[in-house]
Parts: C-alpha cells; structure tokens; sequence
C-alpha cells in the first residue's frame, strides 16, 4: 500500500511588506500540493487574489460554506477570475491568518480541484471547494494584493505529495 510523502518544494518568508507573492516553477513530479500561508496585512481593506499559471480570465469555480456555531453562510461562484479572495476570509493586520490549500491532480490532464480552509479570529470557520477548469498542470500560483500588503514574516510554504 502505498504511503504519502509532504516533501517540502518552495518556501518564502518575505523580509519586507509585498504586494505580490508568486510561487514559480513547480515541479509535475507529485500527485497532489499542499499550501501552507501563514500571513497578516498591511491594511484591513482590499482584495487578494489567489491565481494559477497567472491565469485572470473566469476559468474558476467555487463553493464557500462558513459557521460561528450560531450563524450558517454559503455563497458561490462561476466563471470566476481567481480561486479565491483571501479577503473574503478575514483581513488579519495583528495576528496572522492561518490558510491551507489541498490541490488535486494538480498536474494531470482533467480539471483541479482545490479544498481551501481558513478559520477566523472571529471564530468563524470558513472552507471553500474550488475548481480550475484548465487541464494544463499547475506550474506557478500567485497572490495579488490590491489595495493592502502581505507584511514582512508573511510565510508560504509549498509541499508534493506524492502517491496520495
């Protein structure tokens, strides 16, 4: 039977505030990625945009179900330019937000799936299930801030399974 292997690919600390973070040629030699964003802002306000191959146009899809033990939300959407709006989770500027992605197949033929998690300092529990309806391998992924700045420490850690 076979055993699953996290081999870590790529990490980047940011030693001073940036508004973009790419994570650039990664290897097609795993099943599947995991990614470790151990972030805070410069600002409370703005977007950040969660990309693959740099790809903008509406070839993105996705399902978010949140909880604070008292109030149930979802939302969705189509055609969409991003994976995902990290934004839309929380803006942390004193504590660091915690958020993983699980990529599937990210370099096979057939579309991406991608289950992202993130839980809030305010005690809300958020998880997307996304898709990327592109069959070329995921080579590089990047975060595109609009109107804050990842802040200086921010860490993103990139990990290849292999046999998941």
């Amino acid at each position: 039977m076979p055993t699953s292997t996290y081999t870590p690919i790529q990490t980047q600390t940011l030693g001073s505030n940036q508004t973009t973070v790419n994570l650039n040629s990664i290897p097609s030699t795993y099943t599947d990625l995991v990614l470790v964003v151990n972030a805070k802002w410069t600002a409370t306000n703005g977007n950040c945009f969660v990309r693959f191959n740099n790809d903008t146009a509406g070839n993105y899809s996705w399902i978010r179900l949140s909880t604070n033990g008292s109030v149930t939300a979802s939302a969705t959407g189509n055609s969409a330019g991003y994976l995902v709006n990290l934004f839309d989770m929380e803006n942390p500027t004193t504590t660091p937000g915690a958020f993983i992605f699980y990529i599937r197949d990210y370099s096979s033929a057939n579309h991406k799936t991608v289950y992202y998690s993130h839980n809030t300092t305010t005690d809300y529990l958020k998880r997307y299930l996304c898709e990327y309806h592109i069959t070329t391998a995921v080579s590089s992924i990047s975060f595109t801030n609009d109107s804050a700045q990842f802040a200086t420490g921010s860490m993103f850690t990139l990990y290849g399974i292999k046999a998941a």
